[in-house]
């Protein structure tokens, strides 16, 4: 398992933030399987950040939401209420900018 933290956040200040039942997590490097696509976004590759498996921690809702935003093909772009429609939530835009906000999983 990996955590990645992007900016001033501290990799330790992520997981008490999104994942507190993961802060005994020793700080090391990267699997292959998430630095190889990262490293290859990163230099301007067309990768699909969907291909990196993540663990999604959230309430149900942000998970459905989440779910949905990973279903959007890359370079598309979809509104709160497009990605209400998609989680089974037609009106619920607000709660999913809510969910949206809270997104632990950045680019991925």
């Amino acid at each position: 398992m990996a955590v990645l933290s992007f900016g001033a956040e501290r990799p330790v200040d992520t997981i008490e933030r999104f994942a507190p039942e993961l802060a005994d997590l020793v700080e090391g490097a990267l699997p292959d399987r998430v630095a190889e696509p990262l490293g290859r976004y990163f230099a301007g590759e067309p990768v699909d950040p969907v291909s990196i498996p993540v663990r999604l921690a959230g309430t149900p809702f942000q998970q459905r939401v989440w779910r949905a935003l990973r279903a959007v093909q890359r370079g598309a772009v979809r509104t709160y209420a497009g990605l209400g429609r998609d989680a089974q939530a037609p009106r619920a835009m607000r709660a999913v900018g809510a969910a949206m906000a809270a997104n632990p999983l950045a680019i991925v």
